[in-house]
C-alpha cells in the first residue's frame, strides 16, 4: 500500500510541476527505513539496504517514466476549453 501511495504522490508532484518534492520523499523514506536496516549482522544489513535502495529506485523510476509519458500524451491532446488560454 505504501508503494502505491508513493507512486501516486510522485505522479501528482511531477504533473503539478513540483518534481523537487520527490527529493523530500526519498529523504523521508530513507530516514524511516534507516532503523529497519540496522538490525542483524553486517552482511544481512548490506543486502537489506541494497534491496531497499534498488526497490525504491525501480519504483520511483517507473512512476516518473509513466508520469512523463502521460504528460506527453496530455500535451498532444486538443484543448477541451475548460481553462482560459494564456495571453
Amino acid at each position: 500500500m505504501i508503494g502505491l501511495l508513493e507512486r501516486g504522490l510522485i505522479y501528482i508532484l511531477v504533473l503539478s510541476g513540483n518534481p523537487i518534492g520527490i527529493g523530500f520523499l526519498v529523504t523521508a523514506k530513507s530516514v524511516l527505513r534507516f532503523e529497519a536496516t540496522r538490525n542483524g549482522d553486517e552482511i544481512t544489513n548490506r543486502r537489506r539496504s541494497e534491496y531497499v535502495i534498488i526497490g525504491t529506485l525501480a519504483s520511483f523510476g517507473w512512476a516518473i517514466l509513466v508520469t512523463l509519458a502521460i504528460h506527453v500524451i496530455l500535451l498532444q491532446l486538443a484543448p477541451l476549453g475548460f481553462l482560459p488560454r494564456a495571453p
